[in-house]
């Protein structure tokens, strides 16, 4: 069953020209219908007088018959369906007067609009790179970062030997790789250079679902102290 306000499909290729004619072309339209309404006045006026009536019974009669004059003319207007859009533009226009009228107070407003849109823009950028947006990483919900804590650290990262024991005896997670970061300095051609650098285990690449774009990951034996030296670049 169909409301007042559903159009069937094909009848959108009549009543959209229409709205738009009623939206851009509004005081024409207004104009045409106290036209056609002032005819349909003055034609049962005149039945009326050719029933015996007087002009001015005809006239009274005539509007009794027809109800309302100004409801139907409002009736008429909502019947385009575009009323809400002509109020939302006269709302704007009457706002632009008025802080035309008042410099000073547009100007304060103004301002104060644009440093709180720009506080909010920069507190929402924080938020989404630290907080919102997620890890990089392949399942970002399913990682889990564990740290020794101690007094004077109280995020310090774990020994080798912790995590060698904690990978024993988990039972939870399906991988664990450890991570620390660490100095270095970088000697070869020139001068020797002091370079940040990070100490992994060979399991943290898969478990963070990343590999080298070029070369290899290290290798279980490369964690093993005695084992050779080996890099990657990042």
């Amino acid at each position: 069953m169909l409301n007042r306000h559903t159009i069937p499909p094909g009848r959108w290729f009549y009543t959209v020209p229409l709205r738009l004619r009623a939206l851009f072309r509004r005081r024409q339209l207004d104009q045409e219908l106290n036209e056609e309404l002032e005819s349909h006045l003055e034609e049962k006026t005149q039945e009326y007088m050719e029933s015996g009536m007087s002009a001015e019974e005809a006239h009274f009669a005539a509007l009794r018959d027809f109800g309302n004059f100004e409801l139907a003319i409002q009736n008429c207007r909502d019947a385009r369906q575009v009323l809400w859009i002509q109020n939302l533009t006269e709302d704007f226009r009457f706002g632009l007067r008025s802080l035309r009228k008042a410099p000073g107070f547009t100007t304060v407003a103004v301002l104060t609009l644009a440093l709180a849109i720009g506080a909010n823009t920069v507190v929402f950028s924080v938020m989404r790179s630290v907080l919102l947006r997620p890890l990089p990483y392949a399942h970002p919900e399913s990682l889990v970062f564990l740290c020794e804590s101690v007094a004077q650290d109280p995020t310090m990262f774990i020994s080798l030997a912790n995590l060698a024991d904690w990978q024993s005896r988990n039972t939870v997670f399906a991988s664990m790789g450890g991570f620390r970061r660490v100095g270095a300095t970088l000697v070869g051609r020139g001068e020797p250079q002091h370079i940040l650098a990070g100490q992994v285990t060979a399991e943290l690449f898969p478990t963070l679902g990343v590999g080298p774009l070029l070369g290899r990951n290290f290798t279980a034996e490369e964690d093993k102290p005695e084992a050779a030296a080996v890099a990657l670049l990042s």
